[in-house]
């Protein structure tokens, strides 16, 4: 698949069914494609400029609604079957980094260079709540499973846990640098990546159900310097964390050119270090045997977990973008062996910005900064 212009590539999603891939570029456009066939099935045009990045995508619950967030400061809210602009979101002052829908797809957050969390309602644009105290720009937003708690990332070097109904913070998660990744595990632990990965059992001591009117006053804010665990060190920033779906390993990728693999109880399974740039992004599959990571090497790798051999790379060669480090995915492994699975190689030159897993497993996409998608075969 072809981007139809000039522009980088800087995020790429699947609808919840495989049937389509959704991919933001840096020429203010959205492609949405059939991923069997790659036929470009619409468009979506986001504003008037033609140079605003789209720099994150995420797609509803229910598969219905298409969420952006843009370099403008505004987020969009789209029909993903027609391409219709639903509704435009404002109140940013600055670039929307991420964007994050509620479990149950009632509302919307959204993370800006603002150095605050805004709170949407989906289905009628309402701005609910804006949740400030960050100090630096927020790079990452993610809901609690209930979806009454929303967890913040950010380059001030902390993770803030906010109650939304409150508007309230409820914990500081403090790291010694800045916080470029969190995810919130199924089973409520909160994984953040700074240099170190720390994981974080707050979400059940923070349940707003404890916290009553009479708090509103006095906000039980509590700051938290230690995690549960902490898995280790890498010797730079780390990119990007991931939880497996059983929450049983987490995939770690950092600006040192290092993957690593972990156990839930902190135990270091793996380094991968065949990549000659920085870590971008890490993916692990579905079913939970191969991890993928993708660096500024224009390089991804796919591994078995059980061993160190590269099966399969994908290459792409270009001059590094500062802010393409934020979208680059991963390389596959097996993730009880660590072999390497397939080398694969883009077709021409330019940055390799993202790479994700279709549900089943069976495929990986990945994006260029040369306007293309690719879907390649994992096996």
């Amino acid at each position: 698949m072809k981007h139809e212009e000039d522009g980088d590539l800087h995020c790429v999603t699947w609808s919840h069914d495989g049937d389509l891939i959704i991919s933001g570029s840096g020429a203010s456009k959205i492609y949405v494609w059939k991923s069997t066939s790659g036929e470009l099935l619409r468009t979506l045009q986001c504003g008037a400029e033609d140079s605003q990045i789209v720099d994150d995508v995420v797609v509803s619950p229910n598969g219905e609604l298409l969420i952006s967030g843009s370099e403008d400061g505004k987020v969009r809210v789209w029909k993903l079957s027609s391409g219709e602009l639903v509704r435009t979101l404002e109140g940013h002052d600055e670039w929307v980094n991420a964007v994050a829908v509620s479990p149950d797809g009632a509302l919307i957050a959204s993370a800006s260079d603002d150095y605050s969390v805004r709170v949407w309602k989906s289905n009628t644009g309402e701005h609910v709540r804006t949740l400030k105290g960050h100090d630096d720009y927020v790079y990452g937003v993610a809901f609690s499973a209930d979806g009454q708690l929303i967890v913040s990332a950010s380059t001030d070097a902390t993770v803030r846990v906010s109650n939304i109904a409150l508007g309230q913070c409820l914990r500081i998660l403090h790291h010694d640098s800045a916080v470029n990744a969190v995810a919130v595990s199924s089973d409520g632990h909160i994984v953040s990546g700074s240099k170190t990965v720390g994981v974080w059992d707050v979400l059940q001591s923070a349940d707003p159900g404890k916290i009553t009117e009479a708090d509103a006053s006095d906000p039980p804010c509590v700051t938290v310097r230690i995690p549960v665990k902490t898995m280790g060190k890498h010797s730079n920033e780390i990119q990007a964390v991931q939880v497996s779906r059983d929450c049983q390993l987490i995939a770690s990728a950092g600006s040192d050119r290092k993957v690593k693999l972990w156990t839930a109880a902190g135990e270091l399974l793996r380094t991968f270090d065949k990549h000659t740039k920085s870590l971008i992004d890490v993916a692990i599959s579905p079913d939970g045997k191969r991890i993928a990571s993708g660096s500024e090497d224009g390089v991804i790798y796919v591994w078995k977990r059980r061993c160190d051999l590269c099966v399969e790379t994908l290459h792409r060669t270009g001059p590094e973008d500062h802010e393409a480090r934020r979208r680059f995915r991963c390389a596959l492994r097996d993730l009880s062996t660590g072999e390497v699975l397939q080398t694969m190689k883009h077709e021409e030159d330019g940055d390799l910005h993202c790479v994700t897993w279709s549900h089943d497993g069976d495929l990986i996409i990945s994006g260029s900064g040369a306007s293309k998608i690719y879907v390649w075969k994992s096996t």
